[in-house]
């Protein structure tokens, strides 16, 4: 199970099968104590924007989006939470609200999955923020140009330049 040490928290990997019958194409536990001093668990997932049995229609929040990128709060009053055991009976993620994080992004699922991974780095790096009531707008702000940018990225790894 992938793992991610940094000096602001520890991120494991949900592992697929965890994921089974459900939009999530990756998940992430994350345990950072540093960005909140009442909890220190969150979850960020790139979830699929399709149709799915069982789960009401997504919203989209413009035309095309195929999958969204979030963060938000575990509620500490039933953790901590394990990567592992998510999905066993009595181990099912309870949240706090609003979500901090909510982008919607044209990507393929591996792209997906590897935005997901780059943001649970950053998150234990310290470069970007899980806890939006440190600052809605602007870690609203610093998430979506880092998801752009890697947008961006996997479209044109040149950034324009010849091979």
């Amino acid at each position: 199970m992938p793992e991610f040490n940094g000096p602001y928290g520890i991120a494991r990997s949900v592992p697929a099968e965890r994921l089974v019958d459900h939009p999530a194409v990756a998940s992430w536990i994350i345990t950072a104590p540093r960005y909140h001093p009442l909890w220190s668990q969150y979850v960020l997932s790139a979830v699929t924007l399709d149709e799915r049995p069982g789960f009401p229609p997504p919203v989209l929040q413009r035309a095309g989006v195929t999958h969204e990128i979030n963060v938000v709060t575990l509620n500490p009053e039933y953790g901590p939470y394990e990567a592992d055991t998510i999905g066993e009976p009595g181990r099912n993620l309870r949240f706090l609200t609003p979500v901090n994080v909510a982008e919607q992004v044209t990507v393929t699922d591996e792209q997906a999955v590897q935005l997901a991974e780059l943001a649970a780095r950053a998150i234990v790096d310290g470069r970007l923020e899980p806890e939006a009531s440190n600052g809605p707008g602007r870690i609203r702000a610093a998430w979506r140009a880092a998801i752009q940018e890697t947008v961006d990225h996997f479209r044109d790894p040149h950034h324009g330049r010849a091979n």
